[in-house]
């Protein structure tokens, strides 16, 4: 059975649920995902996704069933200002990335090439000490690799796993990955690594 944690304010921007919390309400809502017993995700939505998604019907049912949408862009604010006449709190992925990294005991790490994501590796355990940086993946991995790249996640079991592949392989990634991981918090980076 999929469990959920309540979600306040989320306003409907291009038939998109995205939540319109503080920054603190957002991180605690996060802490409350790492108690549920299934792969929770969450997606920093901006408005290149939301194009992409367009001529994406795959990409689109994957970001809307996904455990939380966070405004990334100011694109989304100016959007949901004109539209619901409402602005969003915005919450960049890459602002996201640093504050909940200081909020888990482990991470896996995918994205990038092998000596980018292995330096990102060696950065984050010198920023955050105390945080395991269970393993890290390049991001040029196959459908073919995918078996093997699930199998070692699952094996580790980290409470954040962040995948830094472009949209839409990071989205992707992250829905095959929920089919077989029952905890944990995955969220899309995009670039972040870079």
């Amino acid at each position: 059975m999929k469990q959920k944690v309540v979600k306040k304010n989320e306003n409907n921007i291009f038939n998109f649920k995205v939540i319109n919390e503080s920054k603190e309400n957002i991180l605690n809502t996060f802490d409350q995902f790492k108690e549920i017993k299934k792969l929770s995700h969450i997606v920093t939505l901006n408005p290149e996704i939301i194009i992409e998604s367009e001529s994406n019907s795959h990409l689109e049912v994957i970001i809307k069933k996904a455990d939380m949408i966070i405004p990334d862009g100011i694109g989304l604010s100016i959007a949901s200002k004109l539209k619901n006449k409402t602005r969003l709190t915005r919450f960049p992925g890459i602002e996201l990335a640093q504050e909940v990294l200081g909020r888990v005991t482990s991470c896996y790490l995918i994205g990038s090439s092998e000596t980018i994501i292995k330096k990102a590796a060696e950065n984050i355990q010198t920023t955050y000490p105390t945080l395991k940086v269970i393993n890290s993946h390049h991001g040029f991995f196959t459908k073919e690799d995918e078996p093997k790249l699930i199998e070692d996640i699952k094996s580790k079991g980290p409470e954040l796993i962040l995948v830094g592949c472009g949209s839409p392989k990071q989205y992707e990634f992250i829905n095959t990955l929920s089919k077989s991981i029952n905890a944990g918090i995955a969220i899309g980076v995009g670039g972040t690594f870079d």
